[in-house]
């Protein structure tokens, strides 16, 4: 039993270090940044969310980090970081659903 628990301790432990350090990670980042500094300090810890052209140039969408939520959307538009927004679990509205049995002929 004492075992379980120290795993269990371990593993708490690592989420809540992994957590504080993405935090970390993306305080020191600021708003018109250019991408290569942002990846400079955020490392290669980060997944392509997306990439596409716009009529307002390149937009690149990063998440850091890439392994585990929560963590951060990194937008760049044409190389220049425009927003930084934390990337929450979906949650799903809760639904009233009433099922009706139809009555047999």
């Amino acid at each position: 039993m004492k075992k379980i628990l120290i795993i269990i301790m371990f593993f708490v432990g690592f989420i809540f270090n992994a957590c504080k350090s993405a935090i970390d990670t993306v305080k020191p980042l600021d708003l018109g940044m250019e991408k290569q500094n942002v990846l400079y300090i955020i490392g290669d810890d980060y997944a392509i969310e997306t990439i596409s052209e716009t009529p307002n140039g390149r937009l690149e969408i990063l998440r850091h980090p890439k392994a585990y939520y929560p963590g951060y959307f990194l937008v760049f538009q044409d190389g220049k970081l425009v927003e930084i927004n934390r990337d929450n679990l979906p949650t799903v509205p809760q639904q009233n659903i009433n099922v009706t049995k139809e009555k047999e002929n």
